[in-house]
């Protein structure tokens, strides 16, 4: 969650004014939440209770939006912490603030994990959430491909090699291109049957900063807004390389085998997901290299064209890569795998 787009208190009204007052109350305050690279987001007091609302900004389409929000909620109904969707008094999903689409979710109790709050312990309840979440989602009918997934790379590499760096990062931004053209390669070697491991709709962005905790315990998890259709082991590739990853990318075995047991055990003691196969195995280093390569390359181009008075922290993004570049080509302990 981040601020690219201020949100004033009369734009801000003038939005909860499209809800029914008997949902949502009046208008007590607003202030922005600094934490994610995202969308815009404001915590929202209202004589109801508090909201979430969230203007989102050029990677989310607002078509996408029912799919996302209308997950949120089937995950909810089938008793997961996750935030509700609010409908518009007219029945639709968003409306617009500042000429941008716009959603009101409730806000959960609890608050984002920090990277330094990381735990075994938390990394194993996450894992179990992970599967819950992957369980929860069998009979959710919407579908979404992934924008951001294996197929995309190349065309994101592209991306991030078209951008203007600054002349004094230049041969470090392009030393680091060459880097990620090696992992690409990699992946595209080891991926070949991804699209036939087993899929469903899943959250594809579980970093620990959209878990919520509460007194050590993870209470939720928000932030659906790359919810797509994709394979069950890439989902937990994006955690594995999001809960592994020391602040310089270097790997942090005890959670990451932490969150593997707490995921293996939950899928093994749920009737509604296979079993893992053979093949998701054989993909997982490739699927966390991808996955350290798709969050490397975003943060790349973020960094370069984040304005300097957006209220955002711009995440570096080379420990991504460093993390990467270990599951395509280090040393991984057998525990550390699928």
């Amino acid at each position: 969650m981040a601020v690219y787009t201020p949100v004033s208190t009369d734009q801000c009204k003038d939005f909860l004014a499209l809800y029914d007052p008997q949902q949502v109350g009046s208008y007590l305050a607003h202030e922005g939440i600094l934490r994610g690279v995202e969308n815009s987001n404001f915590f929202v007091e209202t004589s109801h209770g508090q909201f979430v609302l969230t203007l989102y900004e050029r990677r989310v389409q607002a078509a996408d939006l029912p799919f996302f929000l209308s997950f949120i909620n089937h995950l909810n109904a089938h008793g997961l912490t996750t935030p509700k969707a609010l409908r518009l008094a007219n029945n639709s999903w968003s409306g617009k603030v500042r000429g941008k689409p716009a959603a009101l979710v409730t806000r959960l109790a609890g608050t984002s994990l920090d990277e330094a709050q990381i735990t075994p312990a938390l990394a194993a309840q996450a894992g179990n959430t992970i599967a819950q979440m992957h369980s929860a989602a069998e009979d959710f009918t919407g579908t979404r491909a992934n924008t951001l997934g294996h197929k995309s790379w190349n065309k994101l590499l592209q991306e991030a090699q078209k951008q203007n760096c600054p002349p004094e990062n230049k041969q470090e931004s392009e030393a680091l291109l060459v880097r990620a053209e090696r992992i690409l390669a990699f992946c595209n070697e080891t991926l070949h049957g991804a699209d036939s491991l087993p899929q469903r709709v899943v959250h594809a962005d579980l970093f620990c900063d959209n878990f919520l905790v509460s007194k050590n315990t993870i209470c939720g998890v928000i932030d659906f807004y790359f919810a797509c259709t994709e394979s069950l082991a890439y989902d937990l590739a994006v955690a594995a390389i999001a809960w592994s990853s020391s602040p310089q990318g270097t790997l942090q075995v005890a959670p990451l085998e932490a969150l593997l047991t707490g995921y293996r055990q939950a899928r093994q003691q749920t009737e509604t997901l296979p079993p893992i196969n053979k093949d998701e195995q054989q993909a997982w280093r490739g699927l966390c290299a991808g996955a350290g390569l798709r969050f490397f390359l975003t943060r790349f181009v973020d960094a370069l064209i984040t304005e300097a008075n957006s209220q955002v922290a711009v995440k570096d993004p080379e420990p991504m890569l460093r993390l990467a570049e270990t599951f395509a080509f280090g040393s991984i302990p057998k525990t550390a795998l699928l």
